[in-house]
């Protein structure tokens, strides 16, 4: 089975390079505002480590909110991350950014 990668949003994106990752972390400020940002939980074991939490964002564009719980796994390798996945409430997010 191959896999594919479906571009629906730019929170998703399609990122293969840390060129890439950064250019994606540069462009959230113009899409979004932070309201709120809370870690609860982080956990560590040898290169991995998970971040759960509580995020709230406003779309600029739509100027709607929204409120959700979040896990970011991360892998660390040589001191850089190798890994990072941020999972969130997407029906949520996607609410607050489509026009209504």
């Amino acid at each position: 089975m191959r896999s594919r990668t479906i571009r629906t949003s730019w929170w998703i994106p399609d990122v293969r390079t840390p060129s890439e990752l950064a250019g994606f972390f540069a462009s959230l400020d113009e899409h979004l505002e932070t309201l709120r940002f809370e870690v609860d939980h982080i956990v560590v074991e040898g290169d991995q480590g998970v971040v759960l939490g509580v995020i709230e964002d406003r779309v600029r564009r739509t100027g709607r909110s929204f409120l959700s719980r979040f896990a970011l796994h991360l892998t660390v390798d040589q001191g850089e991350f190798t890994r990072y996945h941020f999972f969130e409430d997407a029906a949520a997010a996607h609410a607050a950014a489509v026009a209504r």
